[in-house]
């Protein structure tokens, strides 16, 4: 391809489905780590569990996979748009819950609500801010205001979410 941030990678049909074998058995792994983490820290569990959830968007990125043509940069390697297809996934097979890691995470509207987006989809990078500490500024004069906190998880909501998604990735095909 001319543009340089995009990659097409050939895939063989095989090959294409021991990826899929290894991301499904790797979403399981995170997952079973996430469980056991929940009750000593349920902040470093939600991480865990939130890679798990980009996963299975990479795992549609791959059902998608046409003439062994793969979307590898930007597509398959991209955070957003795994995240994205794994939202689109578990929306369209209506469990929405496995993104409930605390009260109030969702309003009436559900997932096309202003909730989930700001929410999931902007908690998602701060979830992914326990393993770093950031700091937060203001953008105008550019002088530090405030350490970054790691948004709050809910132990039981975020068990529910791992089994649910456990389910879900079980049943993907």
């Amino acid at each position: 391809m001319s543009d340089s941030n995009q990659l097409v990678l050939e895939i063989s049909d095989k090959l294409l489905q021991d990826t899929k074998d290894s991301i499904k058995r790797r979403i399981i792994q995170k997952l079973e780590a996430a469980r056991k983490l929940v009750d000593f820290d349920k902040e470093v569990s939600a991480a865990i569990y939130v890679y798990a959830v980009e996963e299975l968007g990479k795992l549609e990125i791959l059902k998608n996979v046409q003439n062994g043509k793969l979307p590898y940069r930007p597509v398959f390697r991209t955070h957003s748009t795994k995240f994205n297809k794994a939202k689109e996934y578990l929306k369209n097979e209506k469990h929405e819950e496995c993104f409930y890691l605390y009260e109030g995470a969702f309003d009436s509207d559900g997932f096309d609500s202003d909730g989930f987006d700001t929410d999931v989809d902007a908690n998602t990078e701060a979830r992914m801010g326990i393993f770093y500490v950031d700091i937060g500024y203001d953008s105008t004069s550019h002088i530090v205001d405030n350490v970054k906190e790691i948004p709050t998880v809910d132990a039981k909501l975020l068990s529910d979410c791992i089994d649910c998604l456990e389910k879900v990735v079980n049943n993907w095909n």
